[in-house]
């Protein structure tokens, strides 16, 4: 069984698309039916009782450090605020941030139900500690496999580090609201 204790957010996204349909906000403090793509995020982990995080979010979006702290004081959180080329690089400071053992990445934007949050951090528990490696490797964050509709089918890393990252995203944000 692998014990999956921390967690990382990837919010370091330009936000470009949102900027140019009028949103002046970063991309992680955007209102989703009344709730914060960050808060989600945060809450998601919360539900699956991961506490410890590594946020990461680019230099123009420092306010969001400054909302995520004053929102959850408590929250065990480590914060990079660094500009970087792509999400893999993201991806990469997060993942070199994170103790060894098996710890879980997302990206900001990838809207699920908690309950399906669970069920796959769940999933990811079940699996025997060397099934999915036993370090970290960048390239491990593709093994997750969307099925669509918001759902992930299936979820592994590669290499070591058992570092998974969850990509699952709705078509819609509606389709994720249901």
């Amino acid at each position: 069984m692998s014990a999956i204790v921390r967690g990382g957010i990837i919010a370091a996204g330009d936000g470009s698309r949102l900027k140019a349909g009028g949103y002046a906000m970063p991309k992680a403090l955007v209102p989703v039916g009344g709730v914060t793509l960050i808060e989600a995020a945060i809450a998601n982990f919360a539900a699956a009782e991961i506490r410890s995080l590594v946020i990461i979010v680019n230099e123009a979006s420092r306010a969001c450090v400054d909302w995520v702290q004053a929102r959850f004081p408590a929250l065990d959180a480590e914060f990079i605020v660094k500009t970087t080329p792509s999400s893999l690089e993201s991806f990469r400071e997060v993942s070199g941030r994170l103790d060894a053992g098996p710890a879980l990445i997302t990206t900001v934007d990838a809207w699920c139900r908690p309950r399906d949050f669970v069920r796959f951090v769940e999933a990811g528990r079940r699996r025997p500690r060397d099934a999915a490696g036993r370090g970290r490797r960048a390239a491990g964050h593709r093994g997750a496999v969307s099925a669509g509709r918001g759902r992930t089918r299936r979820a592994s890393a590669r290499g070591p580090g058992a570092v998974t990252r969850l990509s699952a995203m709705a078509r819609d944000t509606g389709a994720a609201l249901r």
